[in-house]
Parts: C-alpha cells; sequence; structure tokens
C-alpha cells in the first residue's frame, strides 16, 4: 500500500474532474435549448392552427351568410328597383334613367323626366309621325323615295336601326314637321335636331334627345292601343334584329323592342308580351364608359324584373 500518491496522479484526477464536470455542463446546457426550441415551435404551431381555424371559421360564417335577394313585388317597387339598378347600370356608366310599368299595377322609376340623349331610340317617335301621316292620308306607304317605298323605309329603320332610312324620311318628310309632331303631341323632353350620324351637327351642340317617361308614354300606346299606327309599330319592333339587351337574357319571351346606340349612349326600349302581365322597359343610359357591362347590366334588370312579376 502506497503512504502517499504520486503527483502525477493527482494531477490525473483534477484534469477528469474538470472534463467530467465540462462535459456534463454542456450537455445540460444543450437539453435545454432544446427544449426551448421546442417549446417556441409547438407556439408556433399552436399559433398557425388556431390562426387558421379563424380563418376557416370566418369563411364557413361567410359562406352561411345569405345573399341579398334582389327580388321585386309591387309593395317594393322602387326602393327594390333602384337597389338592383344601381348595382348594375353605374357599373358601365356615369348617368342613367328608367321606367318600367307593369299590368299589374308595378311601377318603377329614376330620372325618367330627365332629358336623355336619345340614339336610335328618336326613330320610334318619328315612325309614329309618319305612320299617323299615312292613316291621315298625307302620305302613301306606297311611295317610291330614292328607289325604295316609304314602308320598307320605316321598316328597315325599326327592324335593323338603318341610319340611311332614317335619313331619307327625314329629308322626305321635312325634320321640322316630325318635330313639330311630337311636340304637339305631348312628349316634352323629345327633340329631333340633327340627322343620323351627323357629327358636325354633334359638334355644333345639336343633338336628340328623349326622356325614359316620353317613351314610356308611346310604348304605353303600341302596348295598348288597336289603332293600325300603332299596332304596325308594335309588329315592327317584335322584329327586331338587335337584341343584345333587354331581351338578350329572356329566350323564349316575346319582347318587342327598339335599341339606340352611340360611343357613349346604350338604351334601349321595350314591351314583354309574355308571361302573367305584360311590361314596359325603358332603359336609357349615357356617359358609357363599359358598353359590354351596361348591356349586360340593362339585359340583368330585364330578367329580374320578369321573374319577379310572373
Amino acid at each position: 500500500m502506497f503512504k502517499y500518491k504520486k503527483p502525477y496522479v493527482i494531477l490525473l484526477l483534477v484534469v477528469a474532474t474538470l472534463i467530467t464536470y465540462f462535459v456534463s455542463t454542456r450537455f445540460l446546457n444543450t437539453n435545454v435549448k432544446s427544449d426551448s426550441q421546442t417549446n417556441r415551435t409547438s407556439k408556433n404551431s399552436q399559433s398557425i392552427k388556431s390562426a387558421n381555424s379563424k380563418r376557416t371559421a370566418s369563411s364557413a360564417n361567410d359562406s352561411k351568410k345569405p345573399e341579398r335577394e334582389e327580388t321585386l313585388s309591387t309593395s317594393e317597387d322602387n326602393e327594390q328597383l333602384n337597389s338592383i339598378a344601381f348595382d348594375q347600370l353605374s357599373s358601365g356608366a356615369q348617368k342613367y334613367s328608367y321606367n318600367v310599368i307593369a299590368d299589374n299595377g308595378f311601377n318603377a322609376q329614376f330620372n325618367a323626366s330627365e332629358k336623355m340623349v336619345s340614339a336610335s331610340i328618336i326613330k320610334l317617335f318619328i315612325a309614329e309621325y309618319v305612320l299617323t301621316q299615312i292613316q291621315n292620308g298625307q302620305l302613301s306607304e306606297n311611295q317610291s323615295i330614292q328607289g325604295s317605298s316609304l314602308k320598307s323605309l320605316v321598316t328597315n329603320m325599326i327592324t335593323v336601326s338603318d341610319n340611311y332610312a332614317t335619313n331619307t324620311i327625314i329629308d322626305f318628310v321635312g325634320m321640322d314637321n316630325i318635330q313639330n309632331f311630337i311636340s304637339s303631341t305631348g312628349y316634352s323632353n323629345t327633340f329631333l335636331q340633327r340627322k343620323m350620324l351627323d357629327t358636325m351637327a354633334q359638334q355644333e351642340g345639336r343633338e336628340n334627345y328623349t326622356s325614359a317617361d316620353d317613351v314610356a308614354t308611346l310604348l304605353n300606346k303600341v302596348k295598348n292601343s288597336g289603332d293600325s299606327v300603332y299596332v304596325t309599330i308594335k309588329n315592327l319592333m317584335l322584329q327586331q334584329q338587335v337584341r343584345t339587351k333587354i331581351p338578350s337574357q329572356l329566350p323564349g319571351v316575346t319582347i318587342a323592342n327598339k335599341t339606340g346606340e352611340l360611343s357613349d349612349v346604350e338604351n334601349d326600349v321595350g314591351i314583354i308580351f309574355s308571361g302573367k302581365t305584360n311590361i314596359i322597359l325603358v332603359f336609357l343610359t349615357n356617359e358609357v364608359f363599359n358598353t359590354t357591362q351596361e348591356r349586360y347590366a340593362i339585359g340583368t334588370i330585364a330578367k329580374e324584373v320578369y321573374n319577379s312579376l310572373n
């Protein structure tokens, strides 16, 4: 047995003790750091799951929200149609007016007395004048004007909105005579001040105008009167070839209509003869900035009105 340990042995023991302490300390710190990272990852994961759950719940709640019912009833009339019309028409035009009148008593209108650029809607008033003159014996539908009969000119003016036919009629019967008839018949906001495609007149400030009220008054005669003037206009409107607006979303429905377009004008007026109640629809939109949208809007509103009243 040794009475004492040699110095190098003592030194080895001290070094071993220090190494053991160092290694154990590093191991403990590593475990603590690892646990801390795990905790943070777990919290982040829980936070993401919570946020995702909230988004999912929010989405689920949104999907349960009822859509606004865009239907009409005679007791709501203006308020309900105004809501639909504003959403639709204002998305493609700065200025619009309308008048909707049904045989069951429904009536809704907006800016109906306001003077609006008519575009080819003015041709309905020209037709009314010419046909009245034929009925009174002042004109003959068979008389030839520049190689065409007056009857064929009126037909083309309405069914295909022929501008040449319209200008030929205006030259033959006189613009002032047409305007005098329009004014004397009571159409207070309808004015024929230029021929079709007359850009010089437009630059000089001469334009053709009408209002939703004036058009509705004429269409009411077309719908209800048995007079040959209005029966003829109705039959011509039923043959209308331009059906991109009011009739566009109502296939199979009997509609007599007349359109009017310029670069910044989209108008359509007509009568729905199908269903439980006949409906007059007049849509005049000016300062149009989206032609496609405005045509779609007019078709959409016509469809809503028809479906809601039938």
